[in-house]
Parts: structure tokens; C-alpha cells; sequence
């Protein structure tokens, strides 16, 4: 847990940094939402634990897809 709150807090000293920036998807990603994620558990880079782009039934998809 604590290295939880520790990354997080890490997160909010970069949002604070970033937040007039504007940043599109990827790099959105790749500074917050892949370190969170990764915190919390789980490997974004390992497809048997998370998918990216993963389609849905209406043929849209989600930029990520836990798996168990």
C-alpha cells in the first residue's frame, strides 16, 4: 500500500507539471495511466493480464482491458 501512495503521489507532482500541456492520448498514457495501473498491479505490457484497444460488442473499443 505504501508504494501505492507513493506512486501516486509521484503522479499528482507530474499532473501539476503537465496539466496546462494539453497532452494527447499517448502521452497521457504513458505518464499517468500505464505508472498507475502498474502500481496497482497490473503489466499493461503483458497482453494475458491487460489488452489494449480491446474491441467491444458495438464495434468501438476501450483503451484497456483487465484480464484475469
Amino acid at each position: 500500500m505504501k508504494e501505492i501512495v507513493s506512486r501516486i503521489e509521484k503522479l499528482r507532482l507530474k499532473l501539476d507539471r503537465h496539466r496546462r500541456e494539453y497532452l494527447k492520448e499517448l502521452p497521457t498514457r504513458t505518464i499517468f495511466i500505464d505508472p498507475l495501473l502498474e502500481a496497482l498491479g497490473w503489466d499493461v505490457r503483458t497482453p494475458d493480464e491487460v489488452q489494449l484497444e480491446f474491441p467491444t460488442i458495438d464495434g468501438k473499443s476501450v483503451d484497456y482491458a483487465a484480464k484475469n
